[in-house]
């Protein structure tokens, strides 16, 4: 067996354990615990499960792999029942395999397996069954062939930077193209594995040499193949002798146990024989002519009969509203597509930042009628700014406070920004820069010294950063977020209020304020003239009491938000129309001093028995 201490080591599981001279089996036991058209309890499912996996360690596979549902974002309440299994229709199906394997119960089956020495994993089959497993940190993800479209799904489990096991039985060359690129141009290593999905599939329907084509097309990938033949393993084995590095085989005690994978299954010895004959080398004798087929031909998962009924479209997660912009959280892909007549899940980035152009029920599928392909989201750049040699405080934006640096608390917000979709950090300094990429910040140029002097205004630094940002990315910034770092309170949203109140009003620009103190209050504010004092600005009625005077604001340092010509074509940062988005006096704290610095120590404590997250 694998060592499996050692997949906790290595960044990229599969590539640790899976080498040219060894060849990976999985057995997939999916959800072949379930045996019964009974339901049983999630005790009998466990002995179930576990008795599987104790056969898949005897039979010599290295991995055991599952099945993992979540009927809220995966099955519409649907009356639909798929051919390949007509025992249940498949709300019903999904919604019993939510129910009755709950997270415990794979959590358990981890467990259990790590301490039998076999790699446990299991295929979400929706985003809420990733969230899922990612709770219970599974090594890799394996993608079914009718999700490998779901760009809901792929999105999340590319985010946790694990290895990811495509199935490809339900899409075409073109579409698996789109696909690869999606997964690898964003870092996560790839395992494809060629498949046919036909349950169980008779030899014929192979075309192996497609093996082959991957090999040749994604060099950048790990080559595998899905078998849901049954009998004697000899297409698993010439497809071993093809050249694929891992081979997967629903596992099943029994064929002719209920459930929707035992009859596409092998059993225990036919797994132990698989195993053997590849050990043994047996499967450099297989001819391999039978089922080579045409290199070039088009994938069967092109015209596959189960693609309506497995693919998903995108659906409305909840109720939304009329120009409302559309964030992933409010989409679920859900099946089938059969019946849900809307945007494809392929299309999911497409519809991203668009405006909803009319009101929409949850579980509404989303068409063109609702989402206004034509909006384009503004593009807002945040800009840190951050100058070393602070002398108040030295190091001041570095420093710490609490248990990070004073300037991570504006990176994390900005970064959480709904409305923020283009992020720098403008500092002259190289250690406050190297710290910023430490909390993931982008830092594409050290600031000019010119423009980094204790009398240098915000104006030409603004300039400097958007003309920089611009060209280098070839786009047009329609709004700018001047973020300092010695306001650390600030909540994301206060940042996207303020934007959106400029974008709303349609001001020059908007700025965070505070409602001033009423001691300072301008009608309290007077001058000497003499021996004598007189109102500064405002005269003070005699008697006034504190509770009757009118509120008063001062501009705060937390957030300031601008347009983009403002500053670039009339060299202005205000201009003459100021919005202002009040944030309260607790989150628009700005340290200058040691003093202030005591103060936002006291602060952050305080905010932190609100439960504020920074």
């Amino acid at each position: 067996m694998y060592n499996m201490n050692d997949k906790k080591k290595s960044f990229n599981p599969i590539s640790n354990i899976i080498s040219k001279d060894k060849v990976f089996v999985i057995a997939e036991i999916g959800k072949n615990f379930i045996q019964t058209q009974e339901s049983q309890s999630i005790r009998v499912y466990l002995k179930n499960a576990k008795k599987l996996i104790d056969e898949a360690v005897k039979a010599g596979a290295h991995a055991v792999k599952f099945q993992t549902h979540e009927v809220e974002d995966e099955q519409a309440n649907i009356n639909v029942v798929s051919p390949h299994f007509k025992g249940s229709d498949r709300y019903s199906w999904v919604k019993r395999n939510t129910e009755e394997a709950p997270i415990e119960f794979f959590r358990e089956l981890k467990r259990y397996s790590e301490k039998k020495g076999i790699i446990f994993f299991s295929t979400p089959m929706s985003r809420m069954a990733a969230q899922k497993l990612e709770d219970i940190n599974v090594p890799f993800w394996k993608v079914g062939s009718g999700d490998i479209q779901d760009y809901v799904l792929l999105d999340f489990i590319i985010r946790t930077k694990k290895p990811i096991i495509i199935s490809t039985g339900m899409v075409s060359h073109k579409e698996l193209d789109e696909v690869v690129d999606y997964i690898t141009k964003r870092g996560s290593p790839i395992v494809i594995l060629y498949c046919v999905s036909e349950y169980p599939c008779p030899p014929e329907f192979f075309n192996i040499s497609t093996i082959e084509y991957f090999k040749e097309k994604y060099p950048q990938a790990i080559i595998g193949f899905s078998d849901h033949s049954v009998g004697d393993n000899t297409i698993s084995l010439a497809a071993v002798k093809m050249g694929a590095q891992v081979i997967e085989k629903h596992f099943s005690l029994d064929r002719s146990l209920w459930g929707s994978d035992h009859k596409a299954s092998v059993t225990p010895d036919e797994m132990k024989q698989l195993v053997d004959n590849i050990k043994k080398n047996t499967f450099k004798k297989i001819d391999t002519k039978i089922y080579y087929g045409k290199k070039d031909k088009e994938l069967e998962g092109a015209k596959n009969k189960f693609r309506p009924y497995f693919n998903k479209t995108l659906v409305a997660s909840r109720d939304i509203y009329a120009g409302t912009i559309i964030t992933s959280d409010m989409v679920y892909a859900m099946r089938p597509r059969l019946h849900l007549n809307g945007i494809f899940s392929n299309f999911f980035h497409d519809i991203l930042d668009k405006k909803i152009k009319k009101d929409i029920k949850k579980y509404e599928p989303l068409t063109e009628d609702h989402v206004d392909m034509e909006y384009r989201t503004p593009n807002v750049l945040g800009v840190i700014t951050a100058r070393g040699g602070s002398k108040g405080i030295p190091g001041k934006n570095i420093k710490k406070l609490g248990n990070k640096p004073l300037i991570a608390y504006t990176i994390n917000a900005a970064k959480k920004s709904k409305l923020i979709n283009h992020l720098v950090v403008s500092t002259d300094d190289k250690e406050i820069a190297e710290v910023c990429k430490k909390y993931g910040a982008d830092v594409p140029f050290l600031r000019p010294k010119e423009l980094a002097q204790d009398s240098t205004p915000h104006l030409p630094v603004m300039q400097h950063a958007i003309d920089f940002y611009e060209k280098k990315n070839n786009i047009t910034i329609d709004y700018v977020v001047i973020l300092q770092p010695t306001s650390p309170f600030r909540t994301i949203d206060d940042i996207d209020g303020t934007v959106q109140k400029l974008i709303d009003t349609k001001a020059d620009s908007a700025v965070s304020i505070v409602e001033v103190p009423s001691n300072v209050n301008p009608i309290k504010i007077k001058k000497l003239e003499g021996d004598f004092i007189e109102a500064y600005s405002v005269p003070e009625i005699e008697g006034t009491r504190r509770q009757d005077l009118p509120v008063a604001y001062k501009r705060s340092a937390a957030i300031y938000c601008m347009r983009r010509d403002l500053i670039m074509k009339d060299d202005r940062l205000y201009g003459d129309k100021v919005a202002g988005y009040v944030v309260p006096q607790e989150r628009s704290v700005d340290i200058d001093t040691y003093l202030d610095w005591i103060q936002a120590g006291y602060m952050l404590k305080e905010l932190k028995k609100k439960k504020y997250k920074f």
